[in-house]
């Protein structure tokens, strides 16, 4: 990999590229967006930067909700400030739904009446970007579902001669520094000849996970709102993701059954031994955040408070 200074671990993932301005602008990127830098995602985004850098055609295939987009736009915005730092100009991104578009005009389409040619919306962002070609680089960006209809008639772009044929035998050449990217859930449409002409990096559902989604929102929330809303998740969301694998590997429903101890009054047991009696019942790790400082009344919310007393009634259990 190519050594650009900077400092990283031997074994990460900024060793293994060994581009580490490139994942300090990621990270930068991604801070100014109010995103998390999830470990998972950031690889993502490299092999997407590896993927444009050795293809000019490149599908980003994940589901909803997997951060294809925002590693898209994240992407751009580090490789527009590395650079405008070293005097050069920002990456353009333009982006359009092939769906939202009727066919005819997605390309273009000659008028029946007058016989005039009348340009798609591809070919309109095709010529938009070679007459702002330059050292910057321009990403055209198709997001939505892969039809045969219209993908095929990208094949011309994505193979070597990377030449956009139109209808009316008109051609348009893609500039070295354009880039052709699909955004799409997945290649089930797409013909053999589309998948072999194009990188593909694919963002599965352990790309990103809820996590980050969660911390992204509380890094925009009061700090003592943040701290009770990360224990509650991390108790009673992880904690029964735990109790779940259990019992799935369990078959024994007795193992998880409540202790039979005296139900308390609702407010009469005390933190301590509230959370004892849960970790016993529920097999939640004690050594999760959550002691009297984050669940004691005193410092809860009264929302929280409440959510606890009927915990406690409830034998434990807050939802």
């Amino acid at each position: 990999g190519r050594r650009e200074g900077g400092a990283a671990s031997p074994g990460s993932a900024e060793a293994e590229d060994g581009n580490w301005e490139l994942d300090a602008a990621l990270r930068a990127a991604a801070a100014s967006q109010g995103l998390t830098a999830h470990p998972g995602w950031l690889s993502k985004c490299r092999q997407l930067h590896s993927a444009a850098m050795a293809r000019h055609a490149v599908a980003v295939i994940g589901g909803a909700g997997t951060g294809k987009t925002c590693a898209t736009d994240t992407l751009a915005a580090a490789l527009s400030a590395l650079s405008q730092a070293a005097g050069g100009r920002p990456v353009t991104v333009s982006r359009m739904a092939p769906k939202a578009v009727a066919g005819p005009d997605l390309f273009g389409v000659r008028d029946a009446r007058s016989g005039e040619w009348i340009p798609g919306v591809v070919a309109n962002m095709w010529a938009a970007s070679n007459a702002a070609a330059g050292p910057s680089d321009s990403w055209l960006v198709l997001d939505g579902p892969i039809d045969p209809r219209w993908v095929e008639d990208l094949n011309s772009a994505m193979d070597d001669t990377r030449t956009l044929t139109l209808s009316n035998g008109e051609r348009l050449p893609m500039q070295p520094t354009t880039r052709l990217l699909l955004e799409a859930g997945d290649m089930a449409n797409a013909s053999p000849a589309t998948v072999s002409r194009a990188g593909i990096v694919f963002f599965g559902r352990l790309s990103l996970g809820w996590e980050p989604v969660l911390e992204a929102w509380l890094a925009h929330q009061p700090f003592e709102r943040a701290t009770h809303f990360r224990a509650m998740f991390r108790r009673y969301v992880v904690g029964d993701r735990r109790q779940l694998a259990a019992v799935s590997s369990s078959p024994s429903p007795a193992a998880f059954a409540p202790a039979a101890a005296t139900q308390p009054q609702p407010g009469a047991m005390a933190t301590g031994e509230w959370r004892a009696r849960h970790e016993r019942e529920h097999g939640v790790d004690p050594g999760l955040p959550g002691d009297a400082t984050l669940l004691g009344t005193a410092a809860m919310p009264a929302r929280l408070a409440a959510a606890a007393a009927t915990a406690a009634e409830n034998g434990g259990c807050l939802f």
